[in-house]
């Protein structure tokens, strides 16, 4: 049986492909914020300074103008324990409020892999499945 020598536009894409990865940052750029509890998707994102109220970080509420909702980000993860708390101090007539610290980001590429690390797998193992078979070091017949 004749074999299939690799071809060299598979290696240049497999190098295209590696180069890619090496320069993925897997922390990416996230920006701190205090995520309202009690059942809000809000996530503020203004720091009050450096203002601590009762020892948390403060956040600023003007009168819900400088707020992301959930849907809005990419990502976001909770900063240490679950109890790592904040504080969002309510202007113009908005509430204050308890709220959890966390790190989010609005851009999809900051967002780390790990749970889609699978996705990335399966059509490399398929791929170098159909490799190996064209050039015959896997021989199934």
């Amino acid at each position: 049986m004749e074999t299939v020598p690799f071809h060299i536009d598979i290696m240049k894409f497999l190098i295209a492909v590696f180069i890619c990865f090496i320069s993925y940052n897997s922390y990416g750029a996230y920006s701190q914020a205090c995520q309202a509890t009690l059942g809000s998707n809000n996530i503020y994102y203004v720091r009050d300074g450096s203002i601590l109220f009762n020892g948390v970080p403060q956040y600023r509420n003007d009168n819900f103008t400088n707020f992301y909702t959930v849907s809005q980000v990419s990502c976001f993860y909770r900063i240490g324990s679950q109890n790592t708390s904040c504080y969002i101090k309510g202007y113009s007539g908005a509430g204050d409020a308890y709220g959890t610290l966390i790190n989010f980001s609005r851009t999809p590429a900051d967002c780390p892999l790990d749970d889609y690390i699978w996705l990335l797998i399966l059509p490399l193992g398929v791929f170098g499945f159909y490799i190996m078979r064209k050039s015959s070091l896997l021989n199934l017949a």
